[in-house]
């Protein structure tokens, strides 16, 4: 069970089929891998948004035999069934921390049919920001609900432990992505595959928050995401957790 995960904004879009395209190509039996598959998708809504407790209880029982199934189909293979699934924070319409998926008990739900492989997706906040300037309420109140998730995964990733997931800068995607290849094929045990055209799907943004966004606007997010607020996050974004093992020390200008 392969999960990407992130704050909104940090290519979530251009990295999935990335993954897609290296599982794909590792298995020459296309049934064995399910990208996004929606029956789970939807067991996860009902279990952490939905308001009344009887479907939540059904969503989970609904999780179970699907995983089940699933974990039938494999059943000592020489192939491994990969499930991909993505989602970013905050989900949707779910703009508050807290009212979203809850990743430890999503963990504990799936690990006893499947090895979880957690993929942490992170990108320079102002450019994430940036690249939905008009969402909530605007820039600043964008920038906050971003900040308010980013402590949420902070939290979220340190009780799991920096052991149990990867993370991937979007500079890193656009700057390094053989790297990022060689990360991925490690991380998920992939079997030799074509990885020549893993980023054929892969668009880098074009915006570029260093140059468009507005003076007064600048200097209000250098100084909203200031260094001890970065310093922080450091499990999201720091080497030790790295898919390519190293820290982009310079965040690029896309």
């Amino acid at each position: 069970f392969v999960y990407i995960i992130g704050i909104e904004g940090c290519g979530h879009h251009g990295f999935m089929p990335v993954v897609e395209n290296l599982v794909g190509a590792s298995l020459s039996d296309p049934t064995h891998m399910q990208s996004r598959w929606q029956a789970i998708r939807k067991a996860f809504n009902n279990i952490w948004l939905h308001p009344n407790p009887f479907v939540k209880r059904w969503g989970k029982s609904q999780l179970k035999r699907l995983l089940k199934r699933i974990a039938k189909q494999d059943g000592g293979q020489d192939q491994t069934f990969y499930i991909l699934e993505d989602n970013s924070f905050p989900s949707g319409d779910i703009r508050t921390v807290g009212a979203g998926w809850d990743l430890q008990e999503l963990i504990a739900l799936v690990e006893p049919f499947a090895d979880v492989h957690l993929i942490s997706l992170n990108r320079h906040p102002i450019a994430a920001t940036f690249s939905h300037k008009d969402w909530d309420g605007g820039f600043r109140g964008h920038a906050q609900v971003l900040a308010d998730h980013m402590d949420y995964l902070t939290t979220c990733m340190t009780a799991i432990g920096g052991e149990n997931f990867k993370t991937i800068s979007y500079e890193a995607m656009t700057t390094h992505s053989q790297e990022v290849v060689e990360g991925l094929v490690n991380y998920l045990e992939l079997p030799y595959g074509n990885t020549q055209h893993a980023f054929k799907d892969f668009r880098a943004s074009k915006k570029n928050w260093r140059v468009s966004l507005a003076p007064e606007e600048k200097a209000w997010a250098e100084a909203f995401f200031n260094a001890d607020k970065m310093k922080g996050w450091d499990v999201l974004h720091g080497a030790n957790n790295s898919l390519i093992g190293t820290e982009i020390k310079e965040w690029a200008t896309v």
